[in-house]
């Protein structure tokens, strides 16, 4: 079956970034959004857009929180920036004296606040019942706990309508 093919090829990815720009490229070339370029394609492949960028996002912070070479002394840990590790630079510099579980934390809820949005788009897109397309959420602070992050939160306000198709 073909799409076991497409599935296969997607699969054997080993980078979530390479990931990421494969479906945008595809996106970008998707009948619904070059040939009909129809609202709802349009807004199709400007989320995509959108959350491929937040997506590199959390990818950089959590990989500056991962792969900074880190030192400690009594109760503190944070990162040795004074050899010119770039990663453990960039820490320093994004002020990780809230620590770097802080970080690890907010890589965490923002990726969870991401993934939320992503199955809002999916659930208006697939849904049998049509829902209103979502609103895009805003990132965690650095500041909040697990008991208040965006993901766990429904948004009071009135999602905006579906955009409607139509052919250009």
């Amino acid at each position: 079956m073909l799409i076991n093919q497409y599935l296969a090829v997607w699969h054997a990815l080993k980078v979530d970034r390479a990931q990421r720009d494969i479906l945008e490229a595809a996106a970008r070339e998707a009948r619904i959004i070059r040939e009909y370029e129809t609202e709802i394609g349009k807004k199709l492949l400007a989320e995509i857009v959108w959350i491929n960028g937040q997506a590199n996002t959390i990818e950089d912070k959590r990989n500056d929180a991962l792969h900074s070479p880190l030192w400690g002394s009594g109760n503190q840990v944070a990162p040795l920036s004074g050899l010119g590790h770039k990663r453990a630079r960039k820490l320093v510099e994004a002020g990780t004296k809230r620590g770097l579980l802080v970080e690890f934390r907010w890589c965490r809820d923002a990726t969870l606040a991401l993934t939320d949005y992503i199955r809002d788009i999916n659930d208006c897109l697939s849904g049998s019942a049509r829902r209103p397309w979502p609103e895009r959420p805003s990132p965690p602070s650095r500041g909040q706990t697990r008991k208040t992050s965006p993901h766990r939160q429904k948004s009071q306000a009135k999602p905006a309508p579906l955009p409607q198709t139509s052919r250009a």
